[in-house]
């Protein structure tokens, strides 16, 4: 990230570190996956007969969901409706003050986007999600933050670890500014050039 950084420095962009107070704070407090997933998921699936299953709560019961994922069974035991989380108007509050304090902390430093990466560590292997070092709802992830903000995000390729993991760089500005976002991240990827080709293994090597 940091070398990322500094080629978009090098390219002429200005980076001014802001703080967002009580940032873990609102990103949990303001998800509102599990008080509408089940009745969503449920709607999806009653809509399309063809696929056998009538609920996420008659997949989660059959054993259907991986046993590493946790979140089905948040789901499949969450509140059916939206209305029977007695919190979930509480979060919808509390996202427009997220959203406010943002958009303020961005107005106040006049900045046209807000840059952070992806994860807040490596990405993990394949070996260390089947140990299930981290679950879902553990991993120590940034992308959440645009989405409970309502506000447009980008994610660009920032390079990769010494290990070879690819490093995640989001760009997140002000809603209803989807064409400055994009035009910011064409010279962020102009600037860092961090794209590079998976390594394929040959025909005879399969």
């Amino acid at each position: 990230m940091h070398a990322a950084l500094d080629k978009i420095t090098a390219a002429g962009a200005e980076l001014v570190d802001v703080v967002i107070p009580g940032l873990d704070h609102y990103v949990a407090y303001t998800s509102v996956y599990f008080s509408r997933s089940r009745a969503d998921i449920d709607a999806f699936l009653a809509g399309r007969p063809g696929i056998d299953a009538d609920s996420v709560a008659q997949l989660y019961a059959d054993g259907r969901a991986h046993p590493n994922l946790d979140l089905p069974a948040g789901i499949a035991t969450g509140p059916a409706t939206a209305a029977e989380d007695p919190e979930y108007h509480g979060r919808l509050e509390a996202r427009e003050r997220f959203q406010r304090l943002v958009i303020g902390i961005m107005a106040g430093n006049g900045l046209d986007a807000l840059c952070f990466p992806d994860a807040r560590i490596a990405a993990p292997t394949r070996d260390e999600v089947l140990a299930s070092r981290w679950s879902c709802l553990e991993f120590p992830t940034n992308t959440v933050i645009a989405s409970q903000l309502w506000m447009p995000s980008v994610s660009l390729p920032a390079g990769f670890t010494d290990e070879g993991l690819p490093v995640g760089l989001e760009l997140m500005a002000l809603p209803y500014h989807e064409a400055d976002l994009l035009n910011l991240a064409y010279g962020v990827d102009q600037a860092t050039h961090s794209r590079r080709a998976p390594d394929l293994p040959t025909l005879g090597d399969w």
